[in-house]
C-alpha cells in the first residue's frame, strides 16, 4: 500500500508541476513542511526540480527523526547520490539464496 500511495503522489506531483512556478513553489513548501511523511515523499517526487532544497529538507528530516522517517530520508539521499542499481546490490545481497527473506513471526 505504501508504494501505491507513493506512485500516486508522484503522478499528482507531475500534474502540479505543469502549473509552472506556482505549482513548483507549492510542492517545495510541502517538502519543507512539518509533516515528515509528506515531506519525505514530496522530496523524492520533485528532487530533480530543486535538488539543493530537497537535500536540505531530507537532512532536516534525518536530524529531526532517528527512526522510520530519518532512515527513509537517508535512503532517499543515498539513492539520489548513487542510483537505484547500487542500492539494490547493497541492500539485497544479504538475502538468503533459497527461499527469499525470512518470514516474520506473527
Amino acid at each position: 500500500p505504501g508504494m501505491n500511495t507513493f506512485d500516486r503522489m508522484s503522478k499528482v506531483a507531475k500534474e502540479i508541476l505543469k502549473f509552472g512556478k506556482d505549482g513548483e513553489d507549492r510542492l517545495l513548501s510541502l517538502v519543507e513542511g512539518e509533516d515528515l511523511l509528506l515531506a519525505l515523499h514530496a522530496a523524492g517526487c520533485i528532487y530533480d526540480v530543486d535538488p539543493a532544497r530537497c537535500k536540505r529538507a531530507l537532512v532536516r528530516i534525518m536530524k529531526k527523526d532517528r527512526g522510520f522517517f530519518g532512515r527513509g530520508a537517508r535512503l532517499q539521499l543515498e539513492m539520489q547520490k548513487h542510483g537505484i542499481d547500487r542500492m539494490v546490490k547493497k541492500y539485497f545481497h544479504r538475502l538468503p539464496e533459497k527461499g527469499g527473506p525470512p518470514r516474520p513471526l506473527s
